[in-house]
């Protein structure tokens, strides 16, 4: 084998492990920062987590599907009044689009929350990252603010319990 092969087998081969890398860089500097070297959560609290998760998932999936279904009308009814009112329709569409995307994995995690599954586990985290992308790409230093709180705090509970979703 020549050296141009050899440099592109290892491309394709860095290509296809990129976006895996990615997400086990940040889980394994999570465990390192958040669970290592950060105080642990006491069992107690733990335990609350464990039961609570499932059903503030529910919830979080009935608030999203209730989200999917109220921009299209607002702006139905207030572009029938007041034609510009369109203009919103982009932004209404990359909700949507991000709703969706939560509503699904939220929804594929929801029956394995209940029995402590690892996979439900690992979907939560990526529903957790998706939003923490989310809040990073709407620009309001604001809302960029809330979204590296929220997603630390979020982080650090979640990858307190990850213990106890069993593989």
């Amino acid at each position: 084998m020549n050296r141009l092969e050899h440099k592109s087998r290892s491309k394709k081969s860095n290509e296809k492990r990129s976006d895996k890398d990615i997400i086990t860089f940040i889980e394994d500097f999570c465990q390192e920062y958040l669970v290592k070297q950060a105080p642990k959560l006491p069992d107690n609290f733990k335990d609350i987590v464990y039961k609570v998760a499932p059903y503030l998932n529910a919830f979080g999936i009935f608030v999203i599907a209730l989200r999917l279904i109220s921009p299209f009308f607002l702006l139905s009814f207030l572009s029938f009044i007041y034609p510009p009112a369109t203009i919103g329709i982009p932004i209404a569409m990359i909700i949507f689009g991000a709703s969706i995307v939560n509503l699904i994995l939220m929804f594929m995690a929801a029956k394995g929350l209940f029995s402590r599954y690892r996979g439900s586990w690992k979907l939560i985290f990526y529903v957790i990252l998706f939003n923490i992308l989310i809040g990073f790409l709407t620009f309001n230093p604001f809302n960029i603010f809330r979204t590296i709180i929220s997603g630390l705090i979020a982080l650090y509970i979640w990858f307190q319990v990850r213990s106890g979703y069993k593989k």
